[in-house]
């Protein structure tokens, strides 16, 4: 799972690096191992062949299934719930309890669709 930042400082969502001033880093990449799904082709292709700074072809696995899948805001996240005072994280990797929840409460909303009691 990726890190971003960027909204927190009213700025477009970037990657999470400490280039751009992130405690934490996020990473990304292909498998050498899974195959990609084709759900990630046309995102792959675009990046690919976008102006992004790749490295040369031969040095990665281009078929490879990409990852993150998943992204979140991960750097100076405001968190009411960890604390009784309202604070900022900026060295924690709070996209892993962002997305958890989020998909908590998505698969609950669906069970009530599709399983009422």
């Amino acid at each position: 799972m990726g890190a971003t930042q960027g909204p927190e400082a009213g700025q477009p969502e970037i990657a999470c690096s400490s280039a751009t001033g992130g405690l934490i880093t996020t990473g990304g990449g292909f498998s050498t191992y899974v195959k990609r799904p084709d759900w990630q082709d046309a995102a792959v292709h675009a990046y690919l062949n976008g102006p992004n700074n790749v490295p040369p072809r031969s040095m990665f696995s281009s078929q490879g299934r990409a990852y993150p899948d998943l992204a979140a805001m991960g750097h100076n996240v405001s968190s009411p719930s960890l604390s009784p005072l309202f604070f900022c994280l900026k060295s924690f990797s709070f996209q892993y309890p962002i997305v958890k929840r989020t998909l908590y409460d998505s698969f609950e909303a669906l069970s009530v669709c599709f399983f009422p009691s």
